[in-house]
């Protein structure tokens, strides 16, 4: 603890680092479940598949270090939270590191994640939400924007952020909004034309699979069945 909360993080001078992203981890068939660990296999994630039988370890091993793994991070989170930071895995949705947006799918699982959100669940801790890129990134890299940003205005809750990808919030290899070399992908006007203002209470359904939230700037509606939405000009 006194290495996360010392100078170098959580203590480093001015109070310029609010949180950590600790990756990876300790998985046990014993306690997971024989094929549920598959990173590539039971132990230390993303190490070779030999590292069980490289390091001498029976099952019974590598559950012991998974469940001293398991104390040790309940402790460093503990500590983060006391002292005023965060960490990645804190996050809903990103158990052990995923680095794996929220993504909207258009019918059932929509509705569900915006009427989630319009009962308090994102209130309370931070929504990431990603964009879905375009078969074409020239032509259309954002073909489901107005939708995305419509679902991630109606479920954000004090702290929330948008980005672009599904994974590890990024776009494929050597693409970027503005890049000199690969392929650049303008920001588009709806992003970039600014403030909607502050939202007056939370997201509400107003019909079957249809949501609405009142900002500065108007309404934000959208219709996770027939996938149509609805946003307000900025606010400045």
């Amino acid at each position: 603890m006194n290495f996360l909360l010392g100078p170098s993080f959580l203590g480093a001078p001015g109070g310029v680092v609010k949180g950590m992203f600790i990756d990876d981890f300790w998985c046990s068939n014993l306690l997971n479940g024989t094929g549920r660990c598959n990173d590539p296999v039971q132990g230390p994630t993303e190490i070779d598949r030999h590292s069980q039988v490289d390091m001498g370890l029976t099952d019974e091993d590598i559950r012991d270090i998974t469940v001293g793994w398991l104390q040790t991070m309940t402790a460093a989170q503990t500590a983060l939270v006391g002292a005023g930071g965060y960490t990645w895995s804190l996050l809903p949705g990103q158990d052990n590191a995923n680095a794996q947006p929220i993504m909207l799918v258009k019918g059932a699982s929509c509705s569900a994640r915006v009427r989630a959100a319009c009962g308090g669940a994102w209130e309370p801790a931070p929504l990431v939400m990603g964009l879905t890129p375009g078969a074409n990134l020239t032509a259309d890299p954002l073909p489901l924007l107005q939708q995305e940003l419509a679902a991630f205005l109606l479920m954000r809750g004090g702290h929330a952020y948008l980005g672009w990808g599904q994974w590890g919030m990024s776009w494929p290899a050597g693409v970027t909004w503005q890049s000199p070399n690969g392929t650049s992908v303008g920001l588009p006007p709806l992003l970039r034309r600014g403030d909607w203002g502050q939202p007056h209470g939370r997201c509400r359904e107003v019909g079957r699979d249809t949501f609405e939230r009142v900002y500065d700037a108007g309404v934000v509606r959208l219709n996770c069945s027939s996938y149509e939405a609805t946003i307000p000009a900025s606010y400045h």
